[in-house]
């Protein structure tokens, strides 16, 4: 029986393009379609061992403990690892290109809603926030077990010190402890966490996807008539101009 206080994650050493090679060859995959040479450049290049090693999971191995293939892949070659790798791109790909489309038509056709009701989309998004923390605070207080806080006092006024130092060092320490002592006393629940997300939102690289997918805000002037924008369809452009300056080709909605 293992000691308990013995570690049972097992430590996986840094090994080199060639040695994955012949780690994937010493457990039955074949290297006949590509050679050995070649999947060390694809491990280098194009892809990383434990993506394409996550692969081999779909493959059978030899299950009879007294043949000497036993635990080995059956009729595995590193080129089928390498195409799923591939197609694992491809489909993710479309994916994303599937949900950019279905969030960008969802908050459309919330503008659209907002703009009939006449509401005003500050006060809305306000509303929204303060409904979100509200809910968050109610499932915080029937979790939270006030007898495990308390005791962190001591390290809040410590850190509260720090704040007050003439170095940078040690403001910017306390300052980074705050969010970790806050996010354990919690369970990891943070009640301004939706506000705090969408207020960083704008400058994400999913954001600027979607910019560069469907146009800036600001694409059409307000009130533009169909007859001022290009022929064959009212909601499509060919660039934009964003806030910069910097042109954003956009594709057909």
């Amino acid at each position: 029986m293992e000691d308990p206080g013995t570690a049972t994650t097992k430590e996986r050493p840094l090994i080199d393009a060639a040695q994955q090679v012949r780690h994937l060859k010493d457990r039955g995959v074949r290297f006949e379609l590509t050679d050995e040479r070649e999947a060390e450049r694809f491990l280098r290049e194009s892809n990383f061992f434990f993506k394409v090693k996550a692969f081999a999971k779909c493959f059978s191995r030899y299950t009879n403990p007294g043949s000497e293939r036993f635990g080995s892949y059956i009729n595995l070659d590193f080129a089928y690892l390498a195409e799923l790798t591939r197609l694992d791109h491809h489909l993710r790909e479309r994916v994303l290109s599937l949900t950019l489309d279905i969030e960008h038509y969802m908050k459309v056709e919330l503008n659209r809603m907002i703009m009939d009701a006449g509401d005003d989309p500050y006060e809305l998004m306000a509303s929204f926030f303060d409904s979100e923390r509200e809910r968050k605070v109610r499932v915080l207080e029937k979790r939270v077990d006030l007898c495990s806080i308390r005791p962190k006092a001591p390290v809040v006024r410590s850190l509260s010190g720090d704040l007050a130092a003439s170095d940078a060092k040690s403001v910017i320490s306390a300052l980074a402890s705050l969010p970790h002592l806050a996010s354990d006393a919690l369970g990891g629940i943070d009640p301004d966490h939706t506000e705090r997300s969408l207020a960083g939102l704008g400058g994400s690289s999913y954001t600027r996807g979607l910019v560069e997918k469907y146009g800036a805000p600001g694409t059409w002037r307000s009130g533009a008539t169909s007859s001022s924008r290009p022929s064959g369809a009212s909601s499509r452009s060919t660039s934009t101009t964003s806030s910069s300056g910097e042109r954003c080709r956009t594709r057909r909605q």
